[in-house]
């Protein structure tokens, strides 16, 4: 009698699977992410294969950032219709996912359009029962990494995640080896950059009322390419006086590590005047968050030109005219 199989039908089975380059001592900044809890899903950016029609083959997914490319096709199927089984969270994000199967290979090559600092997805046998898989990260063609585990094919995808620091290199290539066909979902990655990429202001210039002594100031966080979390001391949303304060900012990596540092210098004046002048004698085309009445996010724009009662400048949904009385802040990137 053949084996249960998620697909129902009979499977792929490779005893010389392993036969991939392993990374005899993976790079000082790697690190495994053992499960794919809210806030690991919320520092990635999910590559969605819903909208592939169940059946259809595919050589790549994508979404606006990331293109991976697969060596070999796979197809879409969905659990549980065309794909049996799936595991549930901690160790999924959920136990019915569109998944891609990797039509009886033992072996699947994933090629990253945008190298990355994260890159993970869920991974389980076709066949019931408990096989060892691993998994190769490379970074220009160098192992830098390798994740092995069992994993059980009823019911027991597991999650093959990890993190690079910047200095290791960034993933491009992904190597899946196993000695049976599988199946991958929830296919997440996250790009972080080295610090020069990091754009601090360099100076925040904020109104206050005349007569009062400071006022609270709502910064924006460093403009970079890849979700970060910053600390900065004092904080956002800090009583700053009149005068020149020093912000310091520490930047890290969605998991904690260290990605950069910089400083911020805040300057609180009570002359509208002064301030109104400053802004209207900006360059065309420099960037600037500009601190709005009533709201805590700044908007970010490229500068136009000002009117005698409005500043006109480009954001990320197309030019905006903004009443000069309503600005509170000018941060210069």
């Amino acid at each position: 009698m053949a084996p249960q199989t998620n697909t129902g039908g009979d499977f792929s089975h490779n005893e010389d699977y392993a036969t991939i380059q392993q990374a005899v001592v993976p790079c000082p900044g790697f690190r495994i992410i053992p499960l794919p809890d809210a806030a690991y899903q919320g520092a990635t950016n999910l590559i969605d294969i819903s909208n592939i029609p169940e059946f259809d083959t595919v050589d790549s997914i994508n979404d606006d950032s990331q293109t991976v490319i697969f060596d070999s096709p796979e197809q879409r199927l969905q659990v549980p219709s065309s794909w049996s089984t799936w595991s549930s969270p901690p160790f999924s994000e959920n136990d019915m996912p569109p998944i891609l199967s990797s039509l009886g290979a033992t072996t699947l090559i994933l090629n990253l359009s945008t190298p990355s600092s994260v890159f993970r997805f869920e991974l389980e046998p076709n066949p019931f029962g408990l096989f060892e898989v691993t998994v190769e990260f490379f970074s220009g063609g160098i192992p830098i990494g390798s994740i092995t585990q069992e994993v059980e094919g009823a019911a027991g995808a597991r999650l093959f995640a990890a993190e690079f620091d910047p200095s290791c290199g960034l993933i491009d290539q992904v190597i899946i080896s196993s000695s049976v066909d599988f199946a991958i979902a929830n296919i997440r990655y996250a790009v972080a950059f080295p610090g020069d990429l990091v754009r601090c202001p360099s100076l925040i210039l904020v109104l206050c009322q005349h007569g009062r002594h400071g006022t609270t100031v709502h910064y924006p966080d460093p403009i970079t390419s890849s979700k970060v979390t910053c600390d900065c001391s004092p904080p956002s949303g800090t009583f700053f006086p009149l005068g020149t304060t020093t912000v310091n900012t520490t930047v890290f990596t969605p998991f904690g590590d260290l990605l950069d540092a910089c400083t911020i210098l805040v300057k609180v004046i009570d002359s509208k005047k002064s301030f109104i002048d400053r802004l209207c004698h900006l360059q065309t085309g420099a960037l600037v968050a500009l601190g709005l009445r009533k709201t805590r996010s700044p908007i970010l724009i490229n500068f136009i030109r000002c009117t005698n009662k409005h500043i006109i400048g480009i954001s990320e949904g197309g030019i905006v005219t903004i009443d000069l009385d309503n600005i509170l802040s000018i941060a210069y990137f």
